[in-house]
């Protein structure tokens, strides 16, 4: 959402789309071991994940059953 955007955001994504993370913060690319420290330090916001699907999936509701019996 607009709110999330305003947030710092680290990582090369932050720098691929400025539109979208006007806030970016280094490194360019963090390591696990230090997103898991500003995790537990709570130096870091964690906000619930809200995916962004760029095309419709490839599965499909299943169809009504057909009949293999021919007439």
């Amino acid at each position: 959402g607009l709110a999330e955007r305003r947030l710092p955001a680290a990582g090369a994504g932050a720098r691929l789309y400025p539109d979208a993370f006007a806030r970016a913060l280094q490194p360019e690319y963090p390591s696990a071991a230090h997103l898991a420290a500003a995790v537990v330090a709570r130096a870091v916001e964690i906000l619930p994940p809200d995916p962004l699907y760029l095309r419709r999936p490839d599965a499909t509701p299943p169809s009504a059953r057909k009949s293999v019996l021919t007439r």
